[in-house]
């Protein structure tokens, strides 16, 4: 075979493969969860990028049953990338943060890389953990800020 007919035939699987989708890149985030007191309801979990953490618009998230110790719960089809963790235990299963006096969360939170909560959220930057592929694990530790 000379060099141009093999250029023809390979000319069109070049053309298809430019033509077809590649596929997504996506990771598996699992979040082993301790410090859950009981076995009420469930721990909820948010992935968030820097312009949704610390709300209720996170694009990715999980849940799984409360288990008194710790619980893991997986994220799949999060795009490789920088984001931050943000869980709590919903005790009455709810599927909301339950507030206590002067607002502040009655049941436990916790935010990835164990980021403090002060006066306020930590930061994104305080939380943030790298997602790569093919799949992260992070631990984080759910905490109750009231007495």
């Amino acid at each position: 075979m000379t060099a141009a007919g093999a250029w023809r035939r390979a000319l069109p699987l070049a053309a298809l493969a430019l033509v077809l989708p590649l596929p997504a890149l996506a990771a598996q985030l699992d979040i082993e969860l301790t410090g859950i007191e009981n076995d009420h309801g469930l721990v909820r979990v948010a992935v968030c990028t820097p312009a949704t953490f610390t709300t209720k618009h996170c694009p990715f998230t999980g849940a799984a049953p409360a288990k008194g110790g710790s619980v893991v719960v997986s994220v799949p089809d999060i795009p490789p990338g920088r984001y931050a963790v943000q869980a709590y235990h919903d005790e009455d299963g709810n599927g909301r943060l339950r507030k206590g006096l002067f607002g502040l969360p009655a049941e436990a939170i916790g935010f990835s890389r164990d980021a403090r909560v002060r006066l306020g959220a930590p930061s994104f930057d305080e939380a943030a953990i790298d997602v790569v592929e093919p799949s992260t694990a992070t631990r984080l530790r759910l905490r109750h800020l009231g007495p």
